[in-house]
């Protein structure tokens, strides 16, 4: 961690980082592309105006992050067996985001474009979704969803079956 505080480094490529915890850390302004992060901890951190550009986040857990901060999301990012806990999204066009075997839990993502995005089995539990655009986002394999279908825009998004009836409850139907 020391690599990111004691030097003027900004820009990193092509480089993986390994069991760090980013605890508190301020991580202003930099670049990140084609980094791999495996088994870091990011817990309130602040990434304002730091740009991540086809980065990947293996194993690792993020609590109180607020992406919206960021500077943009160039290109693509993956979370692969990741947590993240209590994270902002809002206003970010995410379509070159994946999410494989995650859990997201209390996440908001709002006003985001995540149209073809891949929740594959990810959970997300209390994950908020409001005024997004959804169109041909597969939440086939994904648990434990629930979003108001007429605040976002859902045309060709992928559920399955039963989880798909969750969205029934909003309209009040009596079912027998």
């Amino acid at each position: 961690m020391d690599r990111f505080i004691n030097s003027s480094q900004r820009a990193f490529e092509e480089e993986e980082f390994e069991n760090l915890d980013f605890d508190g850390t301020q991580i202003l302004d930099y670049n990140f592309e084609d980094c791999i992060f495996r088994s870091c901890k990011f817990n309130n951190i602040n990434f304002y105006g730091t740009k991540l550009q086809n980065v990947i986040f293996i194993d690792c857990k993020f609590t109180g992050i607020d992406f919206s901060s960021l500077s943009i999301f160039l290109t693509e990012m993956h979370f692969d067996k990741s947590v993240l806990q209590v994270c902002s999204f809002r206003n970010q066009k995410l379509q070159d985001i994946s999410f494989k075997s995650c859990a997201l839990r209390e996440c908001d993502f709002e006003t985001c474009d995540l149209q073809k995005v891949a929740f594959k089995d990810t959970e997300l539990s209390g994950t908020s979704f409001t005024n997004c655009d959804l169109r041909q986002t597969d939440f086939k394999t994904a648990s434990n969803y629930y979003f108001e279908l007429t605040q976002n825009k859902v045309k060709g998004a992928k559920f399955s079956y039963p989880d798909v009836l969750s969205f029934l409850s909003q309209f009040q139907l009596k079912i027998s």
